[in-house]
């Protein structure tokens, strides 16, 4: 979101003796401000699947692990509120794709052979 605010003032003075002399003299001044904002939330979790593979003396185990993963967008909608210190209230609607992902759970085969 951006804004930006501009105001001038400006004033000119006459003066003299018509077809004679004449002056003029002026002010002026313009006041402003711009600002930009932006927002990025990320949110991150850590999941850990942990399984544990028992080898025999004198064995060797081949492991196959599969761990599931779905990503999905999900559409979103809302309004932006923000109340100044001042009292005055500055509000906007936002809308984007919430981007996910997440895992389900550890599946482990295994396969146990001689040495």
């Amino acid at each position: 979101m951006s804004y930006s605010f501009t105001e001038t003032f400006s004033v000119e003075v006459k003066a003299g003796i018509p077809g004679i002399l004449e002056v003029s003299t002026g002010y002026s001044i313009t006041i402003g401000e711009e600002s930009t904002y932006s927002l990025e939330q990320t949110d991150e979790i850590t999941e850990t699947l942990t399984t544990t593979v028992d080898v025999p003396p004198a064995k060797v185990v081949n492991v196959d692990i599969t761990i599931g993963r779905a990503t999905f967008d999900l559409p979103y909608t809302g309004t932006v509120k923000i109340t100044c210190k001042n009292g005055s209230v500055l509000e906007y609607e936002t809308e984007g794709t919430y981007k996910g992902v997440t895992y389900t759970d550890i599946k482990v085969n295994t396969k146990e052979s001689d040495l």
